[in-house]
């Protein structure tokens, strides 16, 4: 498998850390079974010819939740460690590559035959590498709008974006437009207290 478009690895490992997702999925488990990782792979344009097992579904969902935890990670040096563990699991080979314009970039080979949980893991752990570099580990995130636990690259100007999309953020200004309306709501005076000179109840 030739790696060279890391804007699509990306794309992928963004999508692979969000199937679980415990706000509008239930169960939060969206790669429950064998049909539900193919229908990934199918959705996603991922090749693969072979069968997929319960063994596949399993460890894909653990490379995953390893890549996850790059997300969630409170520094650089811990976000690195956790990714090239993943990095590791199978082997890639390096290669120079001529562009159409003059330039040369840098490819990854990913032998055929690696299994289908390995190749998909570093696959995506090749694309948040790319982000890595691209983008710097600060603008990888994950949403602020509780419940809510996707994953994103924070590409704002001023590192200023805290929610997955615009359907988070609209939830969360929706929700504290209500809690400032509740508190701009005046107290009732109960039955017969009598206003006080400084207009409070007595």
């Amino acid at each position: 498998m030739h790696v060279h478009d890391f804007d699509a690895a990306t794309f992928l490992a963004l999508r692979l850390i969000n199937t679980w997702d415990p706000y509008e999925a239930d169960p939060p488990e969206l790669i429950t079974d064998p049909q539900a990782l193919r229908a990934f792979l199918r959705r996603y344009r991922f090749g693969h010819s072979a069968v997929v097992t319960e063994d596949d579904a399993r460890r894909v969902r653990q490379y995953r939740d390893r890549l996850r935890r790059v997300f969630e990670a409170g520094s650089a040096r811990t976000k690195a460690r956790r990714l090239n563990g993943v990095l590791r699991i199978a082997a890639t080979t390096p290669q120079s590559l001529p562009l159409v314009n003059g330039r040369w970039d840098v490819a990854y080979e990913i032998d055929d035959e690696t299994p289908l949980p390995e190749k998909l893991g570093i696959y995506c752990a090749l694309g948040l590498a790319h982000a890595l570099r691209r983008y710097g580990d600060a603008r990888l995130k994950i949403c602020d709008a509780d419940p809510c636990i996707g994953a994103f690259i924070d590409e704002s100007k001023n590192l200023v974006r805290r929610h997955c999309s615009r359907t988070c953020a609209n939830r969360l200004n929706a929700a504290a437009f209500r809690a400032r309306q509740r508190r701009s709501i005046p107290t009732k005076a109960a039955p017969g207290s009598r206003p006080r000179a400084d207009g409070s109840a007595s």
